[in-house]
Protein backbone atom coordinates (compact mmCIF):
# COMPACT_ATOMS: atom_id res chain seq x y z
CA UNK A 1 0.00 0.00 0.00
CA UNK A 2 2.85 2.74 0.76
CA UNK A 3 4.30 1.99 -2.91
CA UNK A 4 0.44 2.16 -4.01
CA UNK A 5 0.29 5.40 -2.59
CA UNK A 6 4.23 6.50 -3.28
CA UNK A 7 3.82 5.94 -7.25
CA UNK A 8 1.34 8.60 -8.25
CA UNK A 9 3.49 11.17 -6.34
CA UNK A 10 6.36 10.40 -8.11
CA UNK A 11 7.43 12.40 -11.57
CA UNK A 12 7.89 9.84 -14.44
CA UNK A 13 11.53 11.84 -15.25
CA UNK A 14 14.22 12.54 -13.38
CA UNK A 15 14.80 16.05 -15.10
CA UNK A 16 13.77 19.06 -12.31
CA UNK A 17 13.71 16.55 -9.37
CA UNK A 18 12.62 18.82 -6.21
CA UNK A 19 13.47 18.00 -2.59
CA UNK A 20 10.28 16.43 -1.86
CA UNK A 21 10.45 14.27 -5.09
CA UNK A 22 14.28 13.20 -4.01
CA UNK A 23 12.92 12.26 -0.34
CA UNK A 24 9.98 10.21 -2.01
CA UNK A 25 12.73 8.37 -4.06
CA UNK A 26 14.78 6.90 -1.22
CA UNK A 27 11.49 6.44 0.54
CA UNK A 28 10.88 3.73 -2.40
CA UNK A 29 14.22 2.76 -2.62
CA UNK A 30 14.15 1.86 1.25
CA UNK A 31 10.60 -0.03 0.54
CA UNK A 32 12.48 -2.17 -2.07
CA UNK A 33 15.28 -3.27 -0.04
CA UNK A 34 12.91 -3.61 2.82
CA UNK A 35 10.56 -5.83 0.57
CA UNK A 36 13.81 -8.14 -0.15
CA UNK A 37 14.34 -8.41 3.49
CA UNK A 38 10.87 -9.90 3.85
CA UNK A 39 10.81 -12.22 0.51
CA UNK A 40 14.18 -13.28 2.48
CA UNK A 41 12.58 -13.42 5.63
CA UNK A 42 9.39 -15.97 4.01
CA UNK A 43 11.78 -18.03 2.38
CA UNK A 44 13.26 -19.42 5.92
CA UNK A 45 10.22 -19.77 7.17
CA UNK A 46 8.46 -21.74 4.86
CA UNK A 47 8.41 -25.57 6.09
CA UNK A 48 10.05 -26.91 2.73
CA UNK A 49 9.86 -30.85 3.09
CA UNK A 50 11.11 -31.40 0.04
CA UNK A 51 14.06 -30.30 1.25
CA UNK A 52 14.60 -33.07 3.76
CA UNK A 53 12.85 -35.85 1.60
CA UNK A 54 14.09 -35.71 -1.84
CA UNK A 55 17.29 -37.10 -3.23
CA UNK A 56 19.68 -35.44 -5.57
CA UNK A 57 22.39 -37.19 -8.16
CA UNK A 58 24.97 -34.35 -7.72
CA UNK A 59 26.50 -34.39 -11.24
CA UNK A 60 22.99 -34.56 -12.85
CA UNK A 61 22.17 -31.58 -10.92
CA UNK A 62 25.37 -29.49 -12.02
CA UNK A 63 24.65 -30.27 -15.87
CA UNK A 64 20.95 -28.76 -15.51
CA UNK A 65 21.47 -25.88 -13.40
CA UNK A 66 25.28 -24.84 -13.71
CA UNK A 67 25.01 -22.65 -16.95
CA UNK A 68 22.29 -20.77 -14.79
CA UNK A 69 24.15 -20.96 -11.09
CA UNK A 70 28.26 -20.43 -12.79
CA UNK A 71 26.62 -16.78 -14.29
CA UNK A 72 26.90 -15.37 -10.61
CA UNK A 73 30.29 -15.56 -11.04
CA UNK A 74 31.08 -15.14 -14.71
CA UNK A 75 31.87 -11.60 -15.04
CA UNK A 76 34.63 -11.30 -12.09
CA UNK A 77 35.69 -14.79 -12.17
CA UNK A 78 36.44 -17.87 -13.94
CA UNK A 79 34.87 -20.77 -11.78
CA UNK A 80 36.27 -24.29 -11.35
CA UNK A 81 34.31 -27.16 -11.30
CA UNK A 82 35.37 -30.30 -9.27
CA UNK A 83 32.82 -32.97 -8.71
CA UNK A 84 34.24 -36.55 -7.93
CA UNK A 85 33.38 -39.86 -10.35
CA UNK A 86 30.81 -42.05 -9.11
CA UNK A 87 29.34 -39.67 -6.60
CA UNK A 88 26.02 -41.06 -4.73
CA UNK A 89 22.97 -39.33 -4.12
CA UNK A 90 22.40 -37.40 -1.90
CA UNK A 91 19.29 -36.65 0.43
CA UNK A 92 18.41 -33.23 -0.65
CA UNK A 93 16.49 -31.57 -2.95
CA UNK A 94 17.89 -30.55 -6.38
CA UNK A 95 15.66 -27.18 -6.27
CA UNK A 96 17.06 -26.41 -2.81
CA UNK A 97 20.34 -27.59 -3.25
CA UNK A 98 20.36 -25.07 -6.52
CA UNK A 99 19.51 -22.35 -4.26
CA UNK A 100 22.02 -22.83 -1.81
CA UNK A 101 24.87 -22.96 -4.43
CA UNK A 102 23.63 -20.13 -5.94
CA UNK A 103 24.02 -18.31 -2.70
CA UNK A 104 27.51 -19.21 -2.18
CA UNK A 105 28.55 -18.24 -5.70
CA UNK A 106 27.09 -15.00 -5.27
CA UNK A 107 28.96 -14.41 -2.08
CA UNK A 108 32.27 -15.40 -3.74
CA UNK A 109 31.66 -13.05 -6.80
CA UNK A 110 31.27 -10.40 -4.51
CA UNK A 111 34.65 -11.26 -2.47
CA UNK A 112 36.78 -10.40 -5.36
CA UNK A 113 38.27 -6.90 -5.61
CA UNK A 114 36.79 -4.95 -8.23
CA UNK A 115 40.54 -3.66 -9.06
CA UNK A 116 41.19 -7.35 -9.71
CA UNK A 117 41.62 -8.51 -13.21
CA UNK A 118 39.07 -11.08 -14.20
CA UNK A 119 41.83 -13.81 -15.19
CA UNK A 120 43.75 -13.77 -11.95
CA UNK A 121 40.05 -14.16 -9.63
CA UNK A 122 39.08 -17.71 -9.55
CA UNK A 123 36.29 -20.08 -7.80
CA UNK A 124 36.57 -23.23 -7.24
CA UNK A 125 33.19 -25.82 -6.60
CA UNK A 126 34.69 -29.26 -5.35
CA UNK A 127 31.63 -32.11 -4.35
CA UNK A 128 33.19 -35.68 -3.23
CA UNK A 129 32.62 -38.07 -0.88
CA UNK A 130 34.08 -38.34 3.15
CA UNK A 131 33.54 -40.33 6.54
CA UNK A 132 34.19 -42.93 4.89
CA UNK A 133 31.59 -42.74 2.25
CA UNK A 134 28.38 -42.15 4.63
CA UNK A 135 28.38 -38.26 3.43
CA UNK A 136 28.74 -36.29 0.78
CA UNK A 137 30.31 -32.59 0.73
CA UNK A 138 29.89 -29.70 -1.96
CA UNK A 139 32.48 -26.51 -0.95
CA UNK A 140 32.54 -23.44 -2.68
CA UNK A 141 35.97 -21.44 -2.15
CA UNK A 142 37.19 -18.12 -3.14
CA UNK A 143 40.52 -16.41 -3.44
CA UNK A 144 38.68 -12.91 -2.95
CA UNK A 145 39.12 -10.38 0.10
CA UNK A 146 38.69 -13.60 2.67
CA UNK A 147 37.10 -13.08 6.39
CA UNK A 148 38.22 -11.88 9.28
CA UNK A 149 37.55 -13.82 12.65
CA UNK A 150 34.85 -11.53 14.00
CA UNK A 151 33.06 -11.99 10.09
CA UNK A 152 33.53 -15.65 10.23
CA UNK A 153 31.92 -15.92 13.69
CA UNK A 154 28.90 -13.66 12.62
CA UNK A 155 28.76 -14.85 9.14
CA UNK A 156 25.44 -17.04 10.07
CA UNK A 157 23.98 -14.50 12.01
CA UNK A 158 20.60 -13.42 10.33
CA UNK A 159 20.94 -9.41 8.99
CA UNK A 160 24.75 -9.47 9.52
CA UNK A 161 26.12 -8.33 6.56
CA UNK A 162 29.53 -6.08 5.50
CA UNK A 163 28.19 -4.87 2.11
CA UNK A 164 26.41 -1.46 2.03
CA UNK A 165 22.47 -1.24 2.09
CA UNK A 166 21.09 -2.64 -1.02
CA UNK A 167 23.64 -4.92 -2.01
CA UNK A 168 23.61 -6.98 0.79
CA UNK A 169 20.55 -8.07 2.98
CA UNK A 170 22.39 -10.70 5.35
CA UNK A 171 20.34 -13.45 4.66
CA UNK A 172 22.40 -15.30 2.21
CA UNK A 173 24.21 -17.54 4.20
CA UNK A 174 21.49 -18.06 7.35
CA UNK A 175 19.07 -19.23 4.03
CA UNK A 176 22.30 -21.87 3.30
CA UNK A 177 22.07 -23.37 6.78
CA UNK A 178 18.40 -23.61 6.90
CA UNK A 179 18.30 -24.99 3.91
CA UNK A 180 21.22 -27.74 4.34
CA UNK A 181 20.00 -28.17 8.09
CA UNK A 182 16.54 -29.02 6.84
CA UNK A 183 18.27 -31.90 4.37
CA UNK A 184 20.25 -32.93 8.40
CA UNK A 185 23.44 -31.62 6.84
CA UNK A 186 25.47 -29.06 8.07
CA UNK A 187 27.26 -25.70 7.15
CA UNK A 188 30.87 -24.69 7.65
CA UNK A 189 33.36 -22.21 7.33
CA UNK A 190 36.99 -23.37 7.37
CA UNK A 191 40.55 -22.02 5.77
CA UNK A 192 41.75 -23.05 2.90
CA UNK A 193 45.31 -21.51 2.38
CA UNK A 194 45.69 -19.33 -0.70
CA UNK A 195 42.00 -19.54 -2.14
CA UNK A 196 40.46 -18.52 0.98
CA UNK A 197 38.14 -19.28 3.34
CA UNK A 198 35.25 -22.41 1.91
CA UNK A 199 31.76 -22.83 2.92
CA UNK A 200 31.19 -26.53 2.80
CA UNK A 201 27.49 -28.36 2.94
CA UNK A 202 28.16 -31.63 4.70
CA UNK A 203 24.69 -33.84 3.45
CA UNK A 204 23.59 -37.25 4.04
CA UNK A 205 24.40 -39.86 1.29
CA UNK A 206 21.11 -41.72 0.27
CA UNK A 207 21.61 -45.33 0.93
CA UNK A 208 18.80 -46.19 -1.25
CA UNK A 209 19.95 -45.33 -4.27
CA UNK A 210 23.33 -47.22 -4.92
CA UNK A 211 25.86 -44.95 -6.94
CA UNK A 212 27.00 -45.88 -10.19
CA UNK A 213 28.85 -49.51 -10.93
Amino acid sequence: PIRAHLSPVLPPSRRGVSRRDHHAREIRAGLAHLQELADAVQFLAVDTDTCVIATTDLEACWTHAGPVLEKALHEVAALEVRIDPDMPRVRIDERCLSRAVLSLLVNAGEAMPRERPRELARGLLRAGVTDGGTAAYIEVADNGIGMTDEVRRRAFDPYFTTKIRGIGSGLGLPIVRSIVARAAGRVEVGAQPGLGPPHRQRLRVDTSHPGPA
